[in-house]
């Protein structure tokens, strides 16, 4: 799914504009819509695991 600029523009207005309110945003769209959408605009982005998305990153469990 991809998201053009200018919709992220706008979205980000709102967020200034209400800071308390995003949460609701982010509840419509999976974490991997929203990083790609952010990806896509040049937006510096990651997703904020929890306990268990954390031990079953590849990277975490990763062997050298």
């Amino acid at each position: 799914m991809h998201c053009s600029f200018l919709k992220i523009e706008t979205w980000m207005k709102t967020l200034v504009n209400k800071p308390f309110c995003f949460h609701k945003s982010f509840q419509q769209r999976t974490t991997k819509d929203w990083t790609e959408a952010f990806d896509d605009s040049g937006i510096p982005c990651g997703p904020i695991n929890n306990i268990k998305q954390v031990f079953e990153d590849p990277q975490v469990n990763c062997q050298i």
